[in-house]
């Protein structure tokens, strides 16, 4: 935690930020499968170490692409989904 991750998501983070300033999605304007990746990173990671996610101030456009993706309604239909195991909230199972 202390030691990987913060090399990955600065890396994921400046990946972006590269992006249209971090506005819309990792690669394009558009969703893809670059960004349905990092949402379950993410959500894994906020999953596993709450504390650690909310306290990290180093992401905030990853933080944002986590908010905007979660209120996708694909996403949140896939979510809400028999194809996603019940009770699991921390990934995409």
């Amino acid at each position: 935690m202390e030691e990987g991750l913060p090399i990955y998501m600065k890396d994921f983070e400046d990946c972006l930020h590269d992006h249209y300033g971090g506005k819309y999605y990792m690669v394009s304007k558009k969703m893809t499968f670059a960004d349905i990746a990092i949402l379950c990173l993410l959500r894994g990671y906020k999953g596993s170490q709450p504390d650690h996610y909310h306290f990290n101030e180093s992401i905030p456009l990853l933080k944002a692409l986590e908010k905007r993706l979660n209120e996708d309604e694909r996403i949140m239909a896939f979510l809400e989904s028999e194809r996603t195991v019940g009770g699991c909230k921390d990934s995409f199972c």
